[in-house]
């Protein structure tokens, strides 16, 4: 936007001197000249108008089409509309006459100061209803007007008279006024100090204190509106000035002109969202104005006129004129509306208030021949705002002839902005960065979006402003911290001995039986309640109430049962999005009990019970880390380094708490409490449970014909508790491996309920026809476990291998299966663009990723490729290799790679046929099979997994033991 303006009044000056002027003004390289209409002066009487002063000044300035007016409409004195319906009425009947020649309008001025409010206290409430009267009616009659704020003055008091400007605005948001203007209006006079004092203190008055309203628009989220100046600059006196002094400070003439320049240049390097500047005055009065003319000669406001009273120009004026004639014809840093004369169009598009739109477009085509959109401007980096929504279109940008650099490029190496997103709204789009200084040409032509109007503005600078991660969820969890604390501080003062005793002298069922049931009460009240919005109804009180209370009684039966609660733990795992609101508004029932678990054996060692768990998970605690340790530790360090450079950081943070910190404080867990007799059986057969539990549900679900999901053919497919039959898979193929391997090595009664289980896990995974577990998971499975066992085991794997790959031939058949062969439309044709796209998105983010959570809003605005429109909504990169690296960079990669090493090390000092080892290796082989395709990782549920496997297969210590390991897991088995 250009940025030059000036303050005028015209109607002191005839017809010949105000053609003079306007002339002056328009030579000079002005654009904006900002003129008050006065409401009583155009109005005398209710209805009864005169519009002739107003007509000469409206028609003086459309003689000049350079020139761009900005209409102030207030009222002499400055007394508040006793009816604001009636000056709205006045302010529409002026904008129906003359919408074609104004180009803002400006509503009232200095509403912030006692003396343009009527002299009493001011009211920002007041002033926002008189705009939320006033907007509409102008925007009735004229819809492409552009509504200023009230100039806001610089003042530090604190009312009731006079109010900081940031205040007043600040309670203007609160109000409700943002719709109501499309502008903030602002004062920034330098008083004292020059353009460079970056002073920015409410108590401060200077330049730079208009970043004070800067900030308060983008705490409330309004940062994409310009603030203009409706009037600044330095009082520079003439010699033996005799009127009244300056109370906007004072300096000499030639330091008033180069500071006035400064600024300017200032606005231009590093404020983008700064739009027009329009100088104090042109002059402080007409031309008439001389030593027999009265008071206004004496106006000290005549230090800011860039004119003085015989109409010679004084050095500000000669010094603005010169900056702007020696501009580049081009845009220069800022933001700029789609009809900016430095954008040109050609071809089928149309431009209007709601920006550009490339017209009538046929599919798949990038707009008529020769229909390009160009802009050009001076500057290292452009972007482009576009409005998204969920419909088909890209934008193919070039820069000075080349892809744009900034953006990803598809199969023909056009760089491209993708205009779909699932919810509507406005995105700014970097285009192209670190280019050389000079003046550049941008090119867009439009694929798809007709209709849409997805060109909003162009923007020359740096980037916009982003709000920072709020810092109250970190001072939550300090206290958190800090309470949990004193909690077992005080529990040490309770004789728990006694009730410890009598709890663990039950017969071990019913132990199990009331922690189980303690759980379940939580679960259902807390489902009930948790992350809904508030509701007082009894119901309602009485579940949150019982889901609190009984959150202390879970934490003592954890904490003389660790193991029990580490079990129900790895049973939740799948069932984290039941109910799905209390998992992403709350917490999920897995992450409550894996804090109280936390908890209770914080408790446990605060409080001294005598546990043998307690026992050997301090011998464990002492020993050295294990390799899996490093690397797990490795890969909560990638995530948060990650995290914190992301784009999104709250979207980071909740991947953070959910995938990596509770998941791998579940490890830490499992890693204490692992080394006592039975506990590592125990947290298995939770998993085992857990997974027979989803399996079954699944398949009552086939059954009565819910919640399936009906693929290629009518093929039905189950999903249980989850949002896709392809996490069903993924979870249980994880949970099949185990399930064999204890079946076919195992002894016991464990042996023959893991089988009877092992029929409805089979069952419900074939019915998921997850192309990823049937023909990738579950044959490296198979193949990897019969190795591992060797003997027998090894031809007994060739066999099953063979026969399944003789069932694959009639899968082969089905639609879902056979668009495996498509490489034109089908499945691979998809993840072969989505890897594509993801590779450009590691070339971009090669050192930190995107950051957790922030995969699938960097895929679908930015590297979907215009042939694999189809499918937006990707959360992953469907390969666990190019997922860790985009997704947390190269350290997230050598995270990975460490985990990998670290397990099957582990594995390798265990007994080759022990039925766990044997079960987890075939997990983890199923693992990165499938991962070759999809995201086996970045789940909470296969994060939990993971942990879970990595802490299972490190043994009784650090770096695992045969003889002990072999020796509980048999005394286990044979109960």
């Amino acid at each position: 936007m250009p940025l030059l303006g000036v303050n005028v009044a015209l109607e002191e000056y005839d017809d010949q001197a105000l053609a003079s002027l306007l002339t002056r003004v328009a030579d000079g390289g002005f654009v904006w000249i900002r003129q008050s209409f006065i409401w009583s002066e155009l109005e005398p009487e209710d209805g009864a108008f005169d519009w002739s002063a107003s007509d000469r000044i409206v028609e003086a300035v459309g003689r000049f089409p350079g020139l761009r007016l900005v209409a102030v409409l207030v009222d002499d004195p400055l007394v508040p509309p006793a009816d604001p319906d009636q000056f709205a009425a006045f302010a529409s009947d002026f904008a129906e006459r003359y919408g074609d020649q104004v180009a803002a309008y400006q509503i009232w001025d200095e509403p912030n100061l006692a003396a343009s409010w009527g002299g009493g206290s001011v009211s920002p409430p007041a002033y926002a209803d008189l705009l939320a009267r006033v907007a509409p009616a102008i925007r009735a009659v004229d819809p492409h007007a552009s509504i200023l704020l009230a100039g806001l003055a610089p003042t530090s008091e604190t009312g009731p008279q006079n109010l900081s400007e940031a205040r007043y605005l600040e309670r203007l948001y609160r109000a409700g006024a943002a719709s109501s203007f499309d502008v903030v209006a602002a004062k920034p006079y330098g008083f004292d100090t020059g353009p460079y004092d970056r002073r920015v203190d409410e108590s401060i008055l200077n330049v730079s204190r208009i970043l004070l309203l800067r900030q308060v628009m983008v705490e409330h989220g309004d940062g994409d509106k310009a603030i203009w100046a409706s009037h600044w600059g330095w009082n520079a006196l003439p010699e033996g000035w005799e009127g009244a002094p300056s109370i906007w400070g004072e300096t000499d003439e030639a330091t008033q002109a180069a500071w006035t320049v400064a600024t300017l240049d200032r606005a231009r390097s590093e404020w983008p969202w700064m739009g027009a500047m329009m100088i104090e005055n042109l002059q402080a009065a007409g031309p008439a104005a001389g030593p027999a003319a009265g008071p206004d000669v004496e106006n000290p406001r005549w230090g800011f006129s860039l004119l003085a009273p015989d109409g010679s120009s004084r050095p500000v004026y000669d010094a603005v004129t010169a900056w702007a004639h020696s501009l580049p014809d081009a845009a220069s840093v800022g933001g700029y509306p789609a009809d900016t004369d430095w954008a040109a169009y050609r071809g089928s598009w149309r431009v209007g208030p709601l920006g550009a739109d490339p017209g009538d477009v046929p599919s798949g085509t990038a707009g008529t021949p020769g229909s390009r959109a160009r802009f050009r401007f001076t500057g290292t980096r452009v972007a482009l705002t576009v409005r998204r929504g969920p419909y088909r279109g890209f934008a193919i940008v070039t820069v000075d002839g080349e892809p744009a650099n900034g953006l990803p490029r598809d199969e023909r190496g056009r760089a491209y902005v993708v205009l779909y997103d699932k919810e509507p709204g406005l995105a700014t789009v970097p285009l192209a960065a670190d280019l050389e200084p000079g003046v550049h040409t941008v090119e867009v032509t439009i694929e798809g979006g007709e209709g849409q109007w997805p060109l909003v503005d162009w923007r020359v600078g740096p980037a916009p402003v982003r709000n920072g991660l709020p810092w109250k969820l970190g001072g939550l969890a300090a206290a958190a911290v800090v309470l949990g604390a004193l909690l077992i501080i005080d529990a040490r003062r309770v004789d728990w001995t006694f009730w410890a005793g009598r709890f663990l002298a039950w017969p071990g069922w019913i132990q199990t039986a009331l922690t189980v049931g303690v759980v379940g009460l939580f679960w259902g009240a807390a489902s009930l309640t948790w992350g809904r919005s508030p509701s007082y109804t009894w119901l309602n009180v009485t579940c949150l109430v019982v889901s609190l209370l009984v959150l202390p009684f879970m934490v003592f039966l954890f904490a003389l049962r660790i193991d029990l609660g580490l079990a129900l733990v790895a049973f939740s795992a799948p069932f984290y999005l039941v109910p799905d609101r209390m998992f992403y508004r709350a917490l999920g029932l897995p992450e409550v009990l894996v804090i109280v678990c936390l908890v209770a054996y914080g408790l446990s060692r605060g409080v001294r019970f005598d546990l043998p768990w307690r026992r050997r998970a301090s011998d464990l605690a002492e020993s050295r880390p294990a390799a899996t340790d490093w690397a797990v530790a490795l890969l909560i360090l990638a995530g948060a380094v990650a995290g914190v450079a992301a784009a999104d950081r709250m979207a980071a943070a909740f991947e953070l708490r959910t995938v990596f910190l509770l998941p791998a404080l579940s490890y830490g867990l499992f890693r204490l409490v692992r080394s006592s007799e039975g506990t590592g059986w125990r947290i298995v057969d939770g998993f085992v449970l857990g997974g027979l539990g989803v399996a079954l549900v699944g398949l009552i679900q086939l059954v009565l014909g819910r919640n399936l999901v009906i693929a290629e053919g009518g093929l039905p497919r189950l999903q249980a508790v989850y949002h896709s039959p392809n996490n069903l898979g993924l979870y249980l193929e994880r949970v099949w491996p185990l399930l064999v391997g204890v079946v076919l090595l195992g002894r016991g009664r464990r042996r023959t309920l893991y089988g009877v289980a092992l029929g409805p896990v089979t069952l419900a995974l074939l019915f998921t026809f997850s192309r990823g577990a049937l023909l990738l998971g579950l044959p490296a499975a198979v193949l990897v476990m019969g190795w591992w066992a060797g003997g027998r085991f090894r031809r007994l794997t060739l066999v099953l291998l063979l026969i399944g790959a003789v069932a694959v031939i009639p899968l082969l058949r089905l639609p879902r299966f056979a668009a495996l062969l498509d490489f034109d439309r089908g499945t691979t044709f998809f993840r072969l663009k989505l890897w594509r796209s993801t590779w450009w998105m590691i070339r971009d983010h090669p050192l930190l990723g995107v950051g957790p959570g922030n995969f699938l809003d960097a895929y679908r605005t930015r590297y979907v490729l215009p042939t694999a429109w189809e499918e937006f909504e990707l959360e992953h990169a469907h390969n666990i290799l190019l997922d860790h690296w985009a997704r947390l960079g190269l350290l997230g990669l050598m995270a990975g790679a460490g985990i990998q090493i670290a397990f099957w090390r582990a594995a390798l000092r265990r007994e080759r046929r022990d039925p766990l080892v044997v079960g987890l290796v075939g997990g983890m082989a199923a693992l990165l099979a499938h991962g070759l395709v999809d995201n086996p990782v970045f789940f909470p549920d296969l994060a939990f997994l993971l942990f879970l496997t990595l802490a299972l297969a490190c043994g009784s210590q650090p770096g695992g033991d045969r003889h002990t390991d072999r020796q509980t897991d048999r005394q286990t088995d044979d109960r």
